[in-house]
């Protein structure tokens, strides 16, 4: 009598495969959210710390050439070319710096010129794929030193030799605006505003960026009043 034995041939069935298959796509369905969270994340915090760096290179060079630069939102056009000031936050997605030669020192009259442009950010690129505008700037609550809840509607900085700081909402002349107060520039993903980042330039022009971790209790609540992104309404 013969014996017949049968040998099952190595490898998947096509059922196996497709379990296996499922299951990757679990988690790799899983894992994408966190990762384009801290994608988010790490631009957002990246973007501000390019801001400080802008804003204190402006305190530096005003005080090295001695004159008063000015520090305001920008628009760039979609060839990464800078079109000048925004009028207002919600249509910057920049930020330039410059120090005005031509301005008229008796009535302190300044105008911004492609030739002054002390240094620029972009944050977004209108209509890129490569870099989709991903990014919103909000400074339209600057705080007084002295009462870091209450709020006034300017639009841009200028900064002194001495390195004093005023927050003005006019572009051209110098001679207006607040003293005594210091930026709140919010730093936030267009899709996901929980995503956010404080700058904080206090009254002498010197930009920080706001810790990570602002909830811990070990942080004074003067800075936590500083650097949460949303203040919720009263």
């Amino acid at each position: 009598m013969r014996l017949y034995i049968m040998h099952r041939n190595s490898g998947f069935t096509l059922i196996e495969l497709m379990v296996v298959l499922i299951i990757i796509g679990i988690f790799v369905a899983m894992s994408i959210p966190p990762f384009l969270s801290a994608v988010r994340k790490q631009e957002v915090r990246s973007i501000s710390q390019n801001i400080a760096d802008l804003i204190n290179y402006t305190r530096n060079e005003a005080s090295r050439r001695n004159q008063v630069a000015f520090v305001y939102p920008a628009y760039f056009r979609k060839n990464a070319k800078l079109n000048g000031q925004a009028q207002s936050w919600d249509n910057a997605n920049g930020m330039v710096a410059f120090i005005d030669h031509l301005g008229n020192p008796n009535n302190r009259i300044s105008q911004y010129d492609k030739t002054e442009e002390i240094r620029s950010v972009q944050i977004a690129r209108p209509g890129s794929q490569s870099r989709p505008q991903t990014i919103s700037l909000s400074a339209n609550t600057f705080t007084s030193v002295d009462q870091p809840t209450s709020d006034i509607s300017e639009i841009g900085l200028v900064i002194y030799p001495s390195g004093q700081m005023k927050v003005s909402n006019n572009y051209t002349n110098i001679s207006t605006g607040n003293s005594g107060y210091q930026a709140r520039i919010i730093v936030s993903n267009r899709y996901d505003s929980s995503i956010c980042h404080v700058l904080w330039v206090d009254n002498l022009a010197r930009a920080r960026s706001c810790p990570n971790n602002i909830a811990s209790n070990n942080t004074p609540k003067s800075i936590k009043d500083i650097c949460t992104c949303w203040r919720p309404k009263e």
